[in-house]
């Protein structure tokens, strides 16, 4: 859908290298395919309650990630959004385990 969105919306170069054409099939497959792939893989192998907390998890890892990669500094409302998920996961999980230990 966003390449379809960008194809009408954005300026598109009238060429293309070889080069640049390698960078942008090296960001869908590593990036994007192989990335979910793995993580699929790897939730196959946990509860279905982790699974939705690591996916939960994800927007938050990524903040996380760029922020210190990038050495950005987080705006205040992502600061919030971000305790705002954690202290969310963090209440379920305790609820669970509350529940489950009576």
């Amino acid at each position: 859908m966003g390449l379809i969105l960008s194809f009408f919306l954005e300026e598109w170069p009238t060429t293309l290298t070889t080069t640049t054409l390698m960078w942008f099939v090296a960001s869908v497959v590593i990036a994007t395919s192989l990335r979910f792939i793995l993580q699929l893989i790897g939730q196959k192998n946990t509860t279905t309650a982790n699974a939705a907390i690591i996916m939960v998890l994800e927007p938050v890892m990524t903040v996380f990630v760029a922020a210190i990669w990038y050495h950005e500094r987080m705006p205040l409302i992502q600061i919030i959004g971000c305790i705002l998920i954690l202290s969310a996961l963090f209440y379920y999980r305790w609820r669970a385990m509350s529940l489950l230990s009576k």
